[in-house]
C-alpha cells in the first residue's frame, strides 16, 4: 500500500508541517519506508536518520539531503535544470539584459539558482541587485514578487521563476504578463496548468520536469528495497545513488514571425544546359548511326561490324534522353508527371548503358 500524504499548502509552515506529519507516521508505526520531498535539508537530515536508526528505509525524491543517511535520490539534477532555464533564455534573446530569479529556498531551488547563473555567466545577461527573491511556494507571493522586480528594476528583461508556483496564481500571472508583455519569463517546470497558459501566450518558455517518472521511479526503489530484505539480501543499489531524471523544455513560438521563404531547389536555367547537352548527345547517336548505315560496305567501317556501331549509338541516344525526364520538376509540369519521370529516369540510363557495352563486349 502507498499512503500520499504531505502538507496541504506551500508557505512558511510547510517544513514544519511537514516533519509533525512525518513524526506521526513513525510514531503511528504505518511505514516500512519513506520517499521524501525534502522541504528543508538540514531538518529532513535528522529525521531520516532517526528512520534509517528504526531501521526504515527512505529514499530522497525531486529535492534532496544528501547528508542524510536516505537510500537514493530519484530526480531531476537541479543544477542542470537551472542551467537549462539559463540556456533556454539565451535561446530567446541572445544579445542579452537584466534578469531577476524567482526562488523558494529549499536546496534543490538553491542548485536551479546557481545553474541559472552559471549558464549566463559567460553571456551579456547580468543579474539585477534585487534578485532573487524567495516566494516561500506562495503563488500569490511569485507573482507580487515579479511586480516588484519590475518596479525596482524599470529596465529589467526577464524574469526566471525557477518554479512553477507564480503560474499557480493564473489570474495575477495572466494580469502580470498583460500589465508587462516586453518581459520575458522562462519559467520552471512545465505541468498542464503551465502549458495551457503558455498556449494563450501567458509566458514565453517552461524547462519542465518529469514528476510522475519521479514518483514511480521512487516507490519502486523502496519496493525493491523492501522485497530485498524479505529474501535475506541487502539493499539492490548502490547506497547513495542518484536516479537522475530527465527535463523538457517547451517554448512558446512568437506571433509575429517572419515571411516563411521556402527553396524549392528548382532546375530553373539548369534545365536549358540539360537539354542542350542532351540534344547534342541524341543528334551525335543519329548522326553517327545513319554514317554507320550508309558507310556499312566501306571496308573499314564493315571491319568494325556496323551493327555493333549502331547499337553504341542506340545506347547512347537512350542515355541521351534521359536527359529529358531528369529536368522535368514540378515547376512546370504536374505532380504525376514528376513522378513518372522520376521513376523513368533509371530505366533509360540503365537501359542505355546495358546497350552501349553490350556492343564493346
Amino acid at each position: 500500500t502507498c499512503l500520499f500524504t504531505g502538507p496541504a499548502e506551500g508557505g512558511p509552515e510547510t517544513e514544519a508541517r511537514q516533519l509533525e506529519i512525518i513524526e506521526g507516521l513513525i510514531e503511528e508505526g504505518k511505514i516500512d519506508g519513506m520517499a521524501l520531498a525534502v522541504v528543508e535539508a538540514d531538518s529532513a537530515t535528522e529525521i531520516i536518520d532517526r528512520m534509517s536508526e528504526k531501521g526504515i528505509p527512505t529514499v530522497t525524491f525531486d529535492s534532496d539531503a544528501i547528508d542524510s543517511t536516505r537510500l537514493a535520490y530519484i530526480g531531476t539534477d537541479n543544477f542542470a535544470m537551472g542551467e537549462e532555464l539559463g540556456r533556454v533564455l539565451l535561446q530567446v534573446r541572445e544579445e542579452g539584459g537584466k534578469y531577476g530569479i524567482i526562488g523558494a529556498g529549499s536546496p534543490n531551488i538553491l542548485l536551479r539558482e546557481n545553474g541559472v547563473r552559471a549558464a549566463l555567466a559567460q553571456s551579456d545577461w547580468e543579474e539585477v541587485s534585487t534578485s532573487s527573491k524567495d516566494c516561500e511556494g506562495s503563488p500569490t507571493l511569485g507573482v507580487e514578487q515579479m511586480h516588484e522586480l519590475v518596479a525596482e528594476n524599470p529596465d529589467i528583461n526577464a524574469i526566471i521563476p525557477v518554479g512553477a508556483w507564480p503560474m499557480f496564481a493564473t489570474e495575477e500571472w495572466q494580469n502580470f504578463v498583460d500589465q508587462n508583455p516586453e518581459i520575458i519569463t522562462v519559467t520552471g517546470d512545465s505541468l498542464q496548468q503551465q502549458i495551457d497558459l503558455l498556449n494563450m501566450g501567458y509566458g514565453t518558455a517552461l524547462v519542465g520536469q518529469l514528476p510522475f517518472e519521479m514518483g514511480k521511479i521512487a516507490i519502486d526503489q523502496l519496493l525493491a528495497v523492501k522485497q530485498a530484505k524479505e529474501r535475506g539480501e541487502g539493499v539492490p543499489f548502490e547506497v547513495g545513488r542518484t536516479f537522475q531524471t530527465s527535463f523538457l523544455d517547451v517554448i512558446s513560438i512568437p506571433q509575429d514571425l517572419p515571411p516563411i521563404i521556402e527553396n524549392m531547389n528548382y532546375l530553373g536555367k539548369a534545365v536549358t544546359f540539360g537539354y542542350l547537352s542532351g540534344g547534342i548527345v541524341m543528334f551525335l547517336s543519329i548522326f553517327f548511326s545513319l554514317w554507320a548505315f550508309r558507310y556499312r560496305d566501306v571496308r573499314v567501317v564493315k571491319a568494325s561490324q556496323p551493327i555493333f556501331l549502331i547499337m553504341i549509338c542506340v545506347g547512347t541516344l537512350i542515355m541521351g534522353a534521359s536527359v529529358i525526364p531528369l529536368s522535368m520538376d514540378d515547376e512546370h509540369f504536374s505532380q504525376r508527371s514528376c513522378n513518372i519521370a522520376c521513376n523513368v529516369t533509371p530505366y533509360l540510363v540503365c537501359f542505355g548503358f546495358v546497350t552501349t557495352f553490350s556492343a564493346l563486349f
